[in-house]
């Protein structure tokens, strides 16, 4: 007797199961109900493929870098003080930035970036030359 009635039981929840959670008015509730764990997933891809870069450029770095390190960089200083505290830069932008000067006469200003990173921050570093 008992058997028949679990059997029953789960007949009723399977169908019930069926009729509410699997019928198409209530897909868009599960779909809207799942975007936060997308939402989050997508964030975490991104965090570790970024944290990995990183990473990748602290072992291009001329020698080990910590937090301190970055952190001894203030404003004012030239590259070769920066280069003489952290090394050669792992990464190394250069670029000139036209500037009119007057009415028809235009300036280079040549401007160099640095990048430097201890495996969980970076540090960018922008030079300009002014003359």
């Amino acid at each position: 007797m008992m058997r028949l009635w679990w059997a029953q039981v789960r007949a009723v929840v399977r169908l019930e199961m069926k009729k509410t959670f699997f019928a198409r008015r209530g897909l868009w509730i599960y779909i809207l109900a799942l975007l936060p764990l997308l939402l989050f997933l997508g964030h975490n891809f991104q965090v570790s493929r970024q944290q990995a870069k990183l990473q990748r450029l602290a072992r291009r770095s001329e020698r080990p870098l910590n937090s301190e390190d970055l952190l001894s960089v203030q404003p004012g200083m030239t590259g070769q003080d920066v280069v003489a505290r952290l090394g050669k830069p792992p990464q190394r932008f250069h670029w000139n930035d036209r500037v009119r000067s007057g009415e028809d006469s235009f300036v280079n200003i040549p401007h160099e970036s640095y990048r430097y990173s201890d495996g969980r921050a970076d540090l960018w570093v922008d030079l300009a030359t002014t003359k």
